[in-house]
């Protein structure tokens, strides 16, 4: 749990419940959605783990009643996430258009749509993880996608500036255009991300994260904290993890019972570059 999300967790029940009295609120929602879709050009899906209302009640109250159940089958497939993504913005578009423009009518569109999610994601999160919703949520993937673009641009920024600025490569210079040097969007995490992880006859536990770009990644920079803080004092292992040691296995007797962890992944690229932090906090329930 992070201060962030004790104060952000409070504008889900005013929206979904505030905003049956008050359709106005469904505005809320879209201020959000403009924030963390600017947002995760620059920081992926940093909304998600930290500020989004709907996954601070899921990680709060949620995690407590889940039966902790993975999320398999077609929930977990590319194209599922897109379809998804298509069907509910489909929806919303469709549901604005018939509103004829009355903006009392497009809030509690909007309203409507939040609170639709919301019962999904209590489903969800009660029938398997407590977080499962962001595994499909539309807005999750597409902050994804969104975040994945910076890198893209880079990319071919670079690629013009070689194959089209011959006097640079004559005089062998080493090209910089701002921003080229600023960070990119970390790994998605998969496992262990906010659950309570039962080690009881395992050996060790076992990190898992998306791997991609393997032409462009010499390795990644593995951080391990006691407790939710990622400071100094608090790590506990710090480790320079090569693209094929994967998954990364740490041995369980450096974990506690009852004792919250919080790992940080940062991807590194062959000229050195280090992508965004992404990180995810975890609790050793049994061993």
């Amino acid at each position: 749990m992070k201060k962030s999300q004790l104060i952000m967790i409070w504008f889900l029940p005013l929206i979904v419940i505030g905003g049956l009295f008050n359709p106005w609120l469904g505005y809320l929602v879209l201020a959000m959605m403009a924030f963390f879709l600017v947002l995760s050009f620059f920081k992926g899906r940093y909304w998600c783990w930290n500020l989004c209302p709907r996954g601070a009640f899921l990680d709060i109250l949620i995690s407590r009643l889940s039966f902790n159940r993975p999320l398999r089958g077609i929930f977990i497939k590319q194209w599922f996430r897109w379809a998804v993504l298509v069907l509910l913005m489909g929806f919303l578009i469709f549901r604005i258009i018939h509103t004829g423009g009355n903006l009392i009518m497009i809030g509690s569109v909007f309203v409507a749509m939040c609170l639709l999610t919301t019962i999904i994601s209590i489903i969800l999160g009660v029938l398997t993880k407590h977080r499962s919703w962001c595994m499909i949520c539309p807005m999750g993937f597409l902050q994804e996608k969104i975040g994945k673009i910076k890198r893209r641009v880079y990319f071919c920024l670079v690629v013009g500036i070689i194959l089209f600025c011959p006097l640079a490569q004559a005089a062998n210079l080493s090209v910089d255009i701002g921003g080229l040097n600023q960070s990119f969007p970390g790994p998605d995490l998969f496992y262990p991300i906010t659950d309570n992880i039962d080690l009881q006859g395992k050996a060790y536990l076992e990190f898992k994260w998306r791997r991609g770009n393997f032409v462009y990644t010499q390795n990644y920079d593995f951080r391990l904290y006691k407790g939710y803080e990622t400071i100094a004092s608090n790590l506990i292992m710090k480790k320079i993890i090569s693209v094929d040691d994967y998954p990364f296995k740490v041995d369980s007797s450096v974990f506690g019972i009852n004792q919250v962890y919080t790992w940080v992944l940062r991807q590194i690229t062959l000229d050195g570059k280090k992508s965004d932090k992404s990180l995810d906090s975890f609790k050793i329930i049994k061993k």
